[in-house]
């Protein structure tokens, strides 16, 4: 099965990685499986009808902002997944505005014996995207209180690499200091003992390189998860930037568990299990 945006069907200017996908992705929809679309309602009805494809025939193939994905469900497959991005906002003049396109960001969550535990993958998301998340999510929660349950976390995968873009307008000299609802999104929201996971290159200690990894978004999530004894894993560090193991997370009936890669000599390593308490409500 293929999971792909919107983006993948649409964008005209494409590498040629890119194009190969995007071929790919266009025949599983003109064939009608074997793809699943994440988009903004509406998004795709021009280009299915330029096919010759009624919109509503492939209605079960797409997942908007808002919705979960067909065929998962907690109590037959112990998993769920729900869409936040893309999504659609209105300008100021009533535009209707395609919201970070190109990435799909999900709330997972996850029953094991009884208990859920939830994950958030935001992708390549910049800090005003996310900060819309949070906004509208929370609009929606103010009629049905349980939609604040797809902005809580267990897990976060953080947006891009650790870049300083996914926290606020400017770098910082030493840490990040990020926008409003994004700072809410992490500190509000992220349970108790939850782990937060950059996948990345070691975090740097200086500024030679543009690219993220940036140490002051770094110094932001090292913050956060220093309160309620939260975790900050960087996956080229994990176990020690010399070696580093696959950053393995378990869940099951007792929650979250970080699998920790030990080097026990050269090339070789040895798996335990840290046991994460269950996190109870988000924090107030």
């Amino acid at each position: 099965m293929m999971w792909v945006p919107a983006a993948a069907i649409l964008e005209t200017k494409n590498e040629d990685d890119a194009r190969v996908i995007q071929a790919e992705a266009k025949f599983r929809l003109k064939r009608g499986s074997g793809i699943r679309i994440f988009s903004s309602p509406g998004m795709l009805d021009d280009w299915l009808t330029d096919q010759g494809i009624t919109p509503a025939s492939r209605a079960h193939l797409i997942t908007n902002a808002g919705e979960t994905v067909r065929g998962f469900s907690l109590d037959d497959d112990g998993v769920e997944f729900f869409c936040h991005s893309p999504f659609a906002t209105r300008s100021d003049e009533g535009k209707l505005l395609d919201r970070n396109k190109d990435s799909i960001a999900l709330h997972i969550t996850f029953r094991s014996g009884g208990t859920e535990s939830r994950a958030l993958f935001l992708s390549d998301l910049t800090y005003d995207v996310i900060a819309d998340i949070v906004r509208v999510t929370e609009w929606h929660a103010k009629k049905d209180p349980s939609r604040a349950e797809r902005l809580m976390w267990d897990v976060q995968k953080i947006s891009h690499h650790c870049s300083y873009t996914a926290l606020g307008a400017e770098k910082g000299n030493t840490k990040t200091t990020p926008e409003q609802k994004v700072d809410r999104l992490f500190r509000h929201y992220g349970q108790k003992h939850g782990v937060i996971v950059s996948t990345s290159k070691p975090i740097p200690t200086d500024d030679s390189d543009k690219q993220p990894p940036h140490r002051q978004a770094a110094n932001y999530y090292k913050d956060v998860a220093q309160e309620e004894f939260r975790e900050f894993k960087v996956t080229m560090e994990n176990p020690n930037k010399t070696s580093p193991k696959p950053l393995v997370i378990k869940i099951d009936y007792l929650g979250i568990a970080v699998e920790k890669a030990v080097v026990v000599g050269a090339g070789a390593a040895a798996i335990t299990s840290s046991p994460t308490p269950r996190a109870g409500t988000a924090d107030e």
